[in-house]
């Protein structure tokens, strides 16, 4: 009716959604009776989970969506405890030093700090142009990985920032910069989660208004360090790498190991956060790794068949198994193929897994992906054997003042006793 009177459609977007399927891949129909009933659910998980599930799943892009609970939790699990986590954090402390929002006036000067920020405002571009495009997906996964960054970086990175007692400037940059993302998130959440943020907002503003009449979140670009941003992405990622060595080898975190040897140039303050992250003494810088392992490849022939570059597939194959080829800065794998174009053919990050085998005599555990490649010297000596006894000692009377209900301000008299002579050389 609309086009045959004004020569318009009557909408600007059309929103086609897929079908919700039961376990079995069948289309939930009540006369089947393989349907879910909703309150059930909802009583069970909250509607802000499902939601989030249900949002950031294929479904709002017009495709199938098999239902599942585990979905579900797993929205709980990256989303909502994240978000919930790291604002009892910042209540928590806030409380301890009677601090209060004014406004953000405080100069940021902590590294730390621009970077969260700088995140943030990333966040607000990409979500704005997710959501107007009506990929409400990539909406969900970009606000997942920051909510992890939030959380298992900026945060925790910060610890000692909060614990310390004067509420000096740094401190309060850190309490406002944390506020300022924790209502930012709020406000970038309501749409999808409703109910949690509405609560979180109140609380963070000291306030009865309701976030959903509150403007959507909008993008300062000047806010955003792209140098910062990359910095702390090759942090975060060799960390990520070292941890999964130390994994692979049975080394627990608490160990600490001599040193770490990355092939990345990094200032100052980053070797030392790594160094602290890996919970190595010296993180040492090398061009290439050829001196201390073999590299292999082994290509994702699924892919690569995919491509037009399945012609040469028997050669890349065995030219990346053979260990041929030039691993790029990028994480690209650059293979000379005569026949292809320009004599070559490249391998993207995700077309191919990298293997390091250690020469021998090597005593460093190597590993690699997208570029990055980190190794750690696993050789114990005594010294370092007993500074790993001692912070698992610290683990330990941290877990008891958790049991017997201390609080973070409650200091204690702490007594140690040994029947050997162990105690003595970890102290």
């Amino acid at each position: 009716i609309s086009v045959l009177l004004y020569d318009r459609a009557p909408y600007e977007n059309v929103v086609c959604l897929g079908l919700i399927l039961d376990n079995d891949g069948q289309k939930m129909s009540k006369s089947k009776g393989n349907v879910v009933e909703p309150w059930t659910v909802i009583e069970k998980y909250g509607a802000d989970a499902i939601r989030f599930y249900l949002m950031g799943g294929t479904l709002m892009k017009g495709e199938d969506m098999t239902f599942s609970e585990a979905g579900i939790q797993e929205s709980i699990k990256r989303v909502l405890l994240p978000l919930w986590n790291s604002y009892t954090f910042f209540a928590t402390y806030a409380n301890i030093d009677g601090w209060e929002f004014t406004d953000y006036s405080t100069a940021k000067t902590h590294e730390l700090d621009t970077w969260i920020i700088s995140r943030l405002h990333t966040l607000i571009q990409d979500t704005r142009i997710s959501m107007d495009a009506y990929d409400l997906q990539k909406t969900c996964d970009a606000i997942m990985v920051f909510l992890d960054g939030l959380n298992n970086w900026y945060i925790r990175r910060n610890r000692r920032r909060f614990w310390r007692s004067e509420l000096d400037a740094d401190k309060k940059s850190a309490y406002e910069t944390l506020h300022e993302v924790l209502v930012t998130m709020t406000k970038l959440l309501a749409p999808i989660c409703p109910f949690i943020t509405e609560h979180l907002y109140q609380n963070l503003m000291n306030t009865t208004d309701s976030v959903h009449l509150t403007d959507f979140p909008t993008v300062n670009k000047k806010l955003i360090n792209l140098d910062v941003n990359q910095k702390m992405t090759d942090l975060q990622n060799l960390t990520n790498l070292g941890l999964a060595i130390r994994g692979r080898e049975k080394l627990r975190v608490r160990q600490p190991l001599r040193a770490a040897t990355i092939t990345l140039e990094l200032d100052d303050s980053a070797r030392e956060t790594l160094a602290e992250e890996l919970n190595v003494k010296e993180i040492h810088i090398v061009q290439d790794v050829s001196d201390y392992v073999t590299i292999t490849y082994s290509p994702d022939a699924k892919k690569i068949g995919a491509t037009e570059r399945k012609q040469w597939m028997k050669t890349i194959i065995s030219d990346a198994k053979a260990g041929k080829g030039n691993l790029t800065p990028e994480g690209t794998l650059e293979l000379t193929v005569p026949e292809a174009p320009e004599g070559k053919v490249v391998l993207a990050a995700d077309e191919f897994e990298a293997a390091y085998t250690p020469k021998s005599g090597s005593t460093i555990a190597f590993a690699g992906s997208a570029g990055y490649v980190i190794g750690l010297d696993t050789t114990l000596d005594e010294a370092l054997t007993f500074e790993g006894y001692a912070r698992d000692m610290i683990r330990g009377i941290q877990d008891a003042r958790k049991e017997l209900g201390f609080q973070v301000m409650d200091r204690l008299q702490l007594a140690l006793t040994s029947e050997n002579e162990m105690l003595g050389k970890i102290l």
